[in-house]
């Protein structure tokens, strides 16, 4: 029997949830290879399928006891794929060997993101290993809050906040807040044998594993320090005693100026968790993306919100695709050196960075896929904001990429 850790993918776009589903989860199969038994399944599915079909589809190839994992998704990687906003079904099947898997979630999480993090986190906090050199934990929770007939996002600060208080600051943490189309219409979360909404999902590998994480954000400051002086949840209304459009105008200049559609998915600031004058080390960074704009108040509307009193610079976008490909490769190369065996990728990437979206000819994605090669296998997905460690504190980013390596000691 095979002891080393292995994973393979597959992908469809089949229109029928259920065929979509079968169709995935049989090209994964068929790489993994017969002789190996499957121990976990990644999911991820567009909101235009199914998910009970999907999941039906799923379970027609697969052993009845695999358990699963994952959400909805705007899109899904692959290694010579890149798909969104259309019937895509992505599959990850882990045989992992001695690895110690454990399922956790949280339903109701609508209005209550606090509470929902603490929860989790008291959940999960005793099935940690004295050290959690050997833990990683992933994690993904529903965006989408439709409970008064609108949609209103889900907060991941409140959220990751109450999980914080629980988990040591050396646990690896990676996830989403998760979106399955553009339009925020409800999501679905898979946990286990376990089909969920408006719930946070969390999934904790503990031994044979090492995980490694490179954040890929795409921003660089190119402001000053500005500070907000006044807020109302995720909606800047000063920033240095101004009115916050009157001064972001004034820094965008007259080219910009009250062209609101401009600001929105584009507008980003960021808050710099390192030394404030030091050279710019990407990762302390934390984004937060303007959504909209509060034209009434004069406000900046944040997918994420901003305390009072908090210091940010505007960012400007590296649309340099390259740098994209040469850290995959390098966090490979960093891998392999290190004494390891990469055996599978999971990319947790922004739906804003697909080229659609912000008006690019090229995938950023696709570039990752070329820094991996053909040497890892690869699914990843495109959501509402992505989760990691920021100079050690728990932080949702936005306009970022999350690429997360899995590996065994060779």
């Amino acid at each position: 029997m095979n002891s080393k850790p292995r994973a393979a993918t597959g992908i469809s776009e089949v229109t029928d949830a259920f065929t979509g589903g079968a169709e995935a989860a049989k090209r994964a199969l068929d790489h993994l290879g017969a002789d190996l038994e499957a121990h976990l399944a990644l999911v991820f599915c567009t909101s235009r399928l199914d998910p009970a079909a999907v999941t039906q589809g799923i379970r027609s190839v697969l052993k009845p006891d695999v358990p699963l994992f994952g959400a909805n998704a705007n899109g899904v990687i692959g290694n010579d794929f890149v798909g969104y906003d259309g019937f895509q079904v992505g599959v990850a099947l882990l045989h992992l060997p001695g690895v110690e898997m454990k399922f956790f979630h949280h339903t109701g999480i609508a209005f209550k993101e606090a509470e929902a993090g603490d929860v989790l986190g008291t959940l999960i906090s005793p099935q940690l290993r004295d050290t959690v050199a050997d833990d990683f934990l992933l994690f993904f929770y529903d965006s989408v809050n439709r409970l008064k007939g609108r949609f209103i996002m889900n907060l991941a600060t409140p959220l990751l906040e109450g999980m914080a208080r629980h988990l040591p600051s050396g646990l690896r943490v990676a996830g989403a807040r998760v979106m399955g189309d553009m339009k925020f219409n409800p999501t679905t979360q898979w946990c286990g044998q376990a089909l969920l909404q408006d719930s946070a999902v969390a999934l904790l590998f503990s031994g044979g594993l090492r995980v490694h994480k490179k954040v890929l954000h795409g921003c660089r400051p190119t402001s000053a320090y500005h500070r907000v002086t006044k807020a109302d949840g995720p909606v800047v209304l000063e920033i240095d005693g101004r009115p916050a459009l009157d001064l972001i105008g004034d820094i965008l200049g007259p080219e910009l100026r009250g062209d609101f559609q401009q600001y929105k998915f584009f507008l980003t600031f960021g808050v710099n968790h390192g030394g404030k004058w030091g050279d710019f080390v990407e990762d302390h960074y934390a984004s937060r993306m303007c959504v909209n704009v509060d034209q009434k108040r004069g406000g900046i509307v944040l997918a994420e919100p901003l305390a009072e009193g908090d210091e940010f610079q505007i960012m400007r976008r590296n649309f340099d695709m390259r740098q994209y490909r040469a850290a995959t490769a390098a966090l490979v190369d960093e891998v392999v050196s290190s004494g390891s065996v990469p055996f599978f990728a999971l990319y947790i990437n922004c739906a804003g960075r697909a080229a659609s979206y912000y008006g690019s000819q090229e995938e950023e994605a696709a570039y990752v896929a070329e820094g991996l090669g053909k040497r890892v296998p690869l699914l990843g997905v495109y959501e509402a904001g992505e989760f990691s460690r920021v100079n050690g504190r728990l932080q949702l980013l936005d306009w970022s990429g999350v690429l997360v390596l899995f590996s065994y000691p060779a």
